[in-house]
């Protein structure tokens, strides 16, 4: 699956509210970066996708529509699909 580039069946799904939330407090928040500095070095290093598409800014939001969802990947193991509600 890993070799393949390929996104696992069984991804963790988390319910947010409909309302802007940072990408480094979700990330240390859901438990994929263990503290909001990490998830910082995380995204500057070029380590955390968003729906297949690279974050290189530290400040980026999430979710200000109601019905948005998002697939997070960061490295290569760790994923997490958001919905917003």
């Amino acid at each position: 699956m890993f070799r393949e580039r390929q996104t696992p069946a069984d991804i963790a799904t988390s319910e947010k509210p409909a309302a802007s939330i940072k990408l480094v407090k979700l990330l240390a928040g859901e438990g994929l970066a263990p503290s909001v500095a990490e998830a910082q070095r995380l995204i500057a290093q070029g380590g955390v996708r968003v729906n297949g598409e690279r974050v290189s800014d530290v400040r980026c939001e999430l979710g200000s529509l109601a019905g948005e969802e998002a697939l997070i990947q960061v490295g290569s193991r760790k994923f997490l699909h958001v919905v917003f509600k």
